[in-house]
């Protein structure tokens, strides 16, 4: 009986066991089936997605799936805006058939601004204004605005332009185009007195209004101009500027219609000022209002975004606790809204460097650098495929001084990390100068393969794609990133298979000390002279990849040893105390030499090594180089043929000053602005008797002079594939600072120049064709196949020195695409340089390499007892 009560008892345990069994097995059944339907559902949808971007890429919104402007927007909401104007490329069409396109140019533009692209941020303000008046007619062409009447209208499109017009003026502001501050301040204040601020309110709606209100924050709508304006008058009259500046601070600071972001604004900008004029007393006064403000806040993310600036101003005035203090709330800002490999978050960061050499902490101060350094190298070569020239420009000006603090660091407590850390911003600084992905592209299209050609250019937009997935999430994107590495890694083999130039371009981008230590002999040393705060040195570099920090005197020194023009070439005690530290190094060796400051305006080979004539180039080979990323192109560079090639040569030119009094034959090829640019009397002879040597090698030789040697009838050779193109002229170095940007303030002189050169007040722009071309102008051509230019003419080789070497004629026609060039470091005698040209040529004929002809012709005239200043001013930038 009992075994049977057991039984019985189990079969109830059974039943109960099982019941909940099945209720637990169905509870989690039938979730775990909706699970697997919504993943399958989301599954099939990303699969269509996928399947649907590959085969109708336009019609699918790509990067996360999203709405373009969602994406845009949250692009932008994370400070990536290189990403967000890669990401607009390739939806161009949507922002262009948009019946509202005016959100989008707007934070376009400001995307523009953020990355240094300024021409294009204004070209999307020239759109929006086109746009409006578009909107305008059509709302009157459908009736729409009858109610609005033409006062109306103009008060509307008043107020617009003068939104505009202050964009405009802050992005020429960033630029550093005075002259276009100044007209565009003076368009302002002509706009704002011209505007009836009583009935402009009118026009805008109670929605309107309302968020109207809370941009201005309380202010009246006039007043939202006025910072500007005083900015404006600060450049034509500081004083009063300073003083209007004041009375605004102190009726900003004590009105409480004004927000706490805005009084902040303003008295940084008064504080900048002020320390701009040297009134620190003054400026510390306005610091302490300044500091009240932040004080009385807490986490801010605009004003926390402000504080990199007051704890610059406040270690400017000595008030370090302060400077340290709002340093920290910066760097919290900043850490919370941007990722460590961010330039910003780099940038950000480096502002501590100062405060640990305050304490002396060198060994962390120098790690940190170097880990900054290279993380800084490794971002901008992530970002610079497909940039702009001026992107290029921006992020190059935004790193700067971070390389610039290395190089003060290595004069100051240097170690071998650092000597090879510097080594690597110098040579990727001076390198990114001389990229050129136009000059690529030049040299792609003219192997005549357009399949070629579609190939590079799928390559740069598949570039700029990967740059603008790097930052979004979401379904398919990660595979997407994958695919599209794939392929930029296919056709960059392919590419680089086909054209010699692409690969040349990408082995440079990507030079390290690591990979240029292999490309060196051990015969070999690459060598750069840097700029650094107090003193100029060399670093050397041999092919065991250590690298030498030798000092080569302070600024101070250099330049007294170098005063007198041309003293330095019979000098050689002055040679040996500037360089006897690196003269045991060079001896015996190939040099490859990149130059720096003082070093820029100096033929290095021609300086003399002791009193019997000897020189540098006597016991060592030199061969100038752009950078040394250069170095691998130009032992790998073919040797010259001088048979059956295309050569084109400028001399004799006619200036156009036959009836300007005390026009007449000129001995020099220097000038400066204002000067009677007289005639070259051994010009067409030097060009004829060069010609008549290349016509005995079956050249195709084309003289230009006269009259015909236009401007124009230079550029126009642009994409011709000529071999040789010598120019004999008149050159300049520094066009009286009549433009900003130092790639405009040298070039070469053509015919009918002497109008425009003879008066500031005639002054042309920098696209007129004015007979004077401009190094910007000669970098926009297409030089491919151009094995090599002679300028001989005056003053061509110097551009502006400083500590990224050099502006000028040479990185102009580098970037155009010119393999070497031979130029000028100072006013030549016309005599000596036609003997000097004759003889190079010679040299060539007979098989020798440029380098090398211009030894063997310089060394023929020292022979014949020319001084040095006759024949020592040519050099060759390989």
């Amino acid at each position: 009986m009992k075994i049977i009560e057991d039984d019985k008892g189990s079969t109830k345990k059974r039943f109960l066991f099982s019941r909940l069994f099945a209720e637990i097995y169905y509870f989690f059944a039938i979730y775990l089936y909706a699970i697997l339907i919504i993943l399958g559902a989301a599954l099939s949808i990303a699969v269509f997605l996928f399947f649907a971007e590959l085969i109708f890429p336009q019609a699918v919104h790509i990067f996360n799936y999203s709405m373009t402007d969602k994406v845009f927007t949250e692009l932008i909401a994370d400070h990536k805006y290189h990403a967000a104007i890669a990401f607009m490329d390739s939806k161009k069409n949507l922002v262009e058939k948009s019946n509202d396109p005016y959100d989008f140019r707007q934070q376009l533009a400001d995307c523009y601004v953020h990355t240094g692209d300024y021409p294009k941020a204004l070209e999307q303000y020239r759109l929006l204004r086109e746009w409006i008046d578009d909107e305008i007619s059509r709302e009157k062409a459908k009736g729409t605005a009858d109610d609005m009447t033409q006062a109306t209208v103009s008060r509307f499109k008043n107020y617009i332009n003068l939104c505009f017009l202050r964009e405009e003026y802050l992005i020429y502001l960033k630029m550093g185009d005075i002259a276009n501050v100044r007209k565009y301040h003076g368009l302002i204040q002509a706009v704002h007195a011209a505007t009836d601020w009583d009935h402009l309110e009118d026009l805008f709606g109670k929605e309107e209004k309302d968020r109207l209100n809370d941009v201005l924050d309380g202010k009246k709508l006039e007043d939202s101009f006025r910072l500007e304006l005083i900015q404006g008058k600060y450049l034509t009259s500081p004083g009063e500027a300073i003083a209007e500046m004041e009375g605004y601070a102190a009726e900003v600071f004590k009105s409480e219609k004004f927000n706490t972001v805005y009084k902040l604004r303003v008295l940084n900008e008064l504080i900048c000022m002020l320390i701009d004029s040297n009134r620190r007393v003054a400026a510390r006064r306005y610091l302490e209002l300044a500091l009240q403000l932040v004080d009385s806040m807490g986490y801010n993310a605009v004003i926390y975004g402000q504080l990199g600036g007051l704890s610059e101003y406040c270690h400017q005035l000595n008030d370090v606790s302060d400077g340290r203090r709002l340093l920290k709330m910066y760097l919290y800002h900043i850490d919370d809204t941007y990722d460590k490999t961010d330039i910003e978050y780099i940038l950000a960061h480096s502002k501590e460097f100062k405060y640990l050499e305050a304490d002396n902490e060198w060994d962390m101060l120098t790690r940190q650098v170097i880990e900054a350094s290279g993380a800084m190298r490794r971002q901008i070569l992530n970002n610079f495929t497909g940039m702009t020239s001026a992107q290029r420009e921006y992020f190059i000006t935004q790193f700067r001084p971070l390389f610039s603090y290395a190089n003060r660091l290595m004069e100051s407590h240097p170690s071998d990390e650092l000597a090879t850390e510097c080594f690597e911003n110098n040579m990727f600084l001076r390198g990114l100068l001389l990229r050129s992905e136009t000059s690529v592209a030049n040299a792609i299209a003219a192997m005549g393969n357009p399949g070629l050609s579609g190939k590079y250019n799928r390559y740069i937009e598949a570039s700029q794609e990967l740059v603008s997935r790097q930052y979004v999430s979401g379904p398919g994107n990660y595979y997407a990133r994958r695919r599209l590495e794939s392929e930029i890694s296919s056709l960059e083999t392919e590419i680089a298979n086909a054209s010699r130039d692409f690969r040349r371009e990408n082995e440079a981008s990507g030079m390290s000390v690591s990979r240029l230590r292999r490309c060196l002999g051990s015969n070999e040393i690459a060598m750069m002279i840097v700029e650094g705060d107090k003193t100029v040195f060399a670093l050397l570099m041999d092919s065991s990849g250590k690298v030498a920090y030798k000092t080569l005197g302070t600024k101070e020194q250099l330049v007294r040893l170098t005063r007198t023009p041309g003293a330095v070439y019979v000098d050689s005690d002055a040679v040996n105390e500037m360089l006897g530290s690196i003269m045991p190094l060079l001896a015996g060796k190939d040099v490859y030499m990149s130059t720096s400051w003082i070093f820029n305006q100096m033929a290095f080979g021609a300086l003399p090594t002791d009193n019997a004539g000897s020189i540098i180039a006597d016991m060592a080979r030199i061969h100038i180089v752009g950078s040394p990323t250069e170095i691998p192109a130009v032992k790998s560079a073919e040797p010259m043929r001088l048979a059956a090639r295309n050569a084109v040569l400028w001399g004799g030119i006619d200036y156009g000053n036959s009836d300007s009094p005390g026009s007449g034959v000129s001995q020099s090829r220097g000038v400066m602005r204002g000067d009677i640019l007289g005639r070259l009397p051994n010009s067409l002879s030097e060009v004829s008797q060069i010609a008549g040597l290349l016509l005995e090698k079956d050249n195709r030789v084309k003289v230009i002079s006269g009259s015909s040697a236009t401007e124009g009838s230079f550029t126009g050779r642009s994409g011709k594939r000529d071999y040789i193109l010598h120019v004999s002229t008149h050159g300049f170095f520094h066009d009286s600072g009549c433009f900003t940007n130092p790639m405009q303030n040298s070039g070469l002189l053509f015919a009918d120049s002497q109008r425009y050169w003879a008066t500031d007040s005639l002054v042309s722009s920098i696209s007129d064709v004015d007979g004077i071309l401009r190094a910007d102008e000669i970098a926009r051509l297409d030089l491919n196949g151009c094995r090599l230019v002679v300028l001989s003419a005056c003053q061509t080789g110097l551009g502006e020195y400083n500590s990224e070497g050099v502006y000028g004629l040479q990185r102009a026609f580098k970037s155009a695409g010119a393999r070497s060039i031979l130029m000028s470091l100072w006013s030549v005698d016309d005599s000596a340089t036609r003997e000097l040209m004759v003889a190079f040529y010679n040299g060539l004929i007979d098989g020798r390499n440029p380098d090398d002809a211009l030894a063997a012709a310089q060394n023929l005239l020292r022979r014949k007892g020319y001084s040095p200043d006759k024949w020592a001013a040519f050099v060759i930038l390989n």
